[in-house]
């Protein structure tokens, strides 16, 4: 398990901030994919075979999405985990991120979300976003070198 300090995580912010510009986008395309399957599936099941085009033409709109979707899912799973390898939680696709860090001797995280400049908020391991605090004081997090 990596520890990162105030500095290190913020180091991680540009890339961060394309990372969950790619992802954002993606997720918005997966959810117009499953809107336009569901309204395929409607249309087939009312006998209407894609609003009147022959049921081939139908079946192969819903592979192609379905061949999108997936596509998609896989390149948020890669990105995701590249992350995570390099000891980046992600707690949401939107671009909520957690560093762990060393504060007062304690395990803590430091927190980014999406559209934040830099990180500076922390909280504890056990409280979430909602009990993010301001970073007054980052030499209070504990730098740690690799051994």
């Amino acid at each position: 398990m990596r520890i990162f300090d105030v500095e290190e995580a913020k180091r991680c912010v540009p890339s961060l901030g394309a990372t969950f510009t790619a992802i954002r986008g993606w997720v918005q395309r997966i959810q117009e994919c499953a809107r336009d399957l569901q309204a395929l599936g409607a249309a087939q099941i009312q006998g209407s075979a894609d609003a009147g085009r022959p049921a081939g033409d139908a079946f192969r709109r819903d592979e192609t999405l379905r061949a999108e979707r997936d596509q998609l899912i896989v390149k948020i799973q890669e990105e995701v985990g590249k992350l995570e390898e390099f000891g980046i939680e992600v707690k949401s696709l939107e671009g909520l991120v957690d560093f762990r860090a060393m504060r007062g001797g304690r395990q803590v995280y430091l927190c980014w979300q999406f559209g934040e400049l830099t990180v500076s908020y922390w909280h504890e391991l056990d409280r979430g976003f909602a009990g993010r605090r301001p970073i007054d004081d980052a030499s209070a997090f504990e730098t740690i070198y690799p051994s």
